[in-house]
């Protein structure tokens, strides 16, 4: 997917760390500063002030490598966490989820497409979740950010991915589709899914 050029500004590109120390460019979005959590469904406004990358580190202090942490649910040796009192946009969220040495979640089966939608139906809340698929690099080839694989299996609500406006490059879990999948605006702030494997070192601040 080439990045666009708009004449007599900068863009920002974001970047996130793929397989054999490759970057994938998730191409020009605005800059945001200081988001607060929330479960609004908004967009930021346009920032053209740099050019800049950013990668998504991850800087443990701490670590702990037996079992899910607390607050995090186990599921056929996997930790998943459920961010729902905490919203930010599609690379926010992925930064986030890297400070405990996890990812946005990626949903390789129906199995565990089918735990993930049930676990969302009962917390009952109009809120919507990303999830670490994205066709950023080429339009239309969903793959999951953290093994850049194309998408072996899918579950998106009849219809999509739409790319509405050509601006939905980021997966997230709709609630207004039963959780079934969508394509949305990496922008827009939503709540989100960390994983990480429950055999590996666990990453905690503090």
């Amino acid at each position: 997917m080439s990045v666009p050029t708009i004449a007599g500004t900068f863009v920002i590109v974001f970047c996130l760390p793929g397989a054999n120390g490759q970057f994938i460019p998730l191409g020009p979005v605005p800059s945001k500063t200081n988001i607060p959590p929330t479960t609004t469904t908004t967009t930021a406004p346009p920032s053209t002030n740099h050019f800049h990358f950013i990668t998504l580190p991850q800087s443990p202090q701490s670590t702990h490598s037996i079992g899910c942490p607390d607050g995090w649910t186990r599921y056929d040796s996997r930790c998943y966490f459920f961010a729902t009192h905490i919203a930010h946009d599609w690379v926010e969220s992925a930064h986030y989820c890297s400070q405990f040495g996890a990812t946005l979640a990626t949903i390789e089966s129906e199995r565990e497409n089918n735990f993930i939608r049930q676990h969302l139906l009962d917390f009952a809340k109009p809120v919507d979740f990303w999830v670490g698929g994205t066709d950023t690099v080429i339009e239309g080839d969903w793959q999951w950010v953290t093994s850049q694989n194309i998408m072996t299996y899918s579950d998106w609500y009849p219809g999509n991915p739409s790319n509405f406006h050509h601006s939905e490059n980021c997966l997230e879990l709709l609630h207004n589709y039963k959780y079934h999948w969508n394509d949305q605006d990496c922008r827009v702030v939503n709540q989100f899914i960390c994983e990480m494997s429950d055999g590996s070192q666990h990453h905690f601040f503090g």
